[in-house]
């Protein structure tokens, strides 16, 4: 929604209407007690506040998208080599020892 700057076109780029969007957002609203959101006749623009919480939740996303692709990644792509089970980074691997 931040993105789309209205409602109707968020729904349109997720393929749902512009009431389901409505409700989302005033879920999330809700839920943190604030509005991230001003609503005008021509759209909607994020609050201070919104923005700011928009920067940390993209910010958590791709974290999370990285520690998703770290797993897969170790569970099916080094060939069972514990050495590249774990990672320090998609870069470096980190030396595991075998406990035998």
């Amino acid at each position: 929604m931040a993105a789309a700057g209205s409602f109707r076109k968020a729904g349109q780029k997720l393929g749902i209407g512009q009431s389901a969007v409505s409700r989302r957002v005033h879920k999330v609203e809700e839920f943190l007690g604030i509005s991230v959101f001003e609503r005008q006749t021509t759209g909607a623009s994020l609050t201070y506040v919104g923005r700011r919480f928009v920067a940390t939740t993209r910010s958590a996303s791709k974290k999370i998208e990285v520690a998703v692709r770290d797993a897969r990644t170790c569970a099916v792509g080094d060939g069972g080599n514990p050495a590249l089970r774990l990672r320090r980074s998609r870069r470096q691997p980190i030396p595991v020892r075998s406990a035998q």
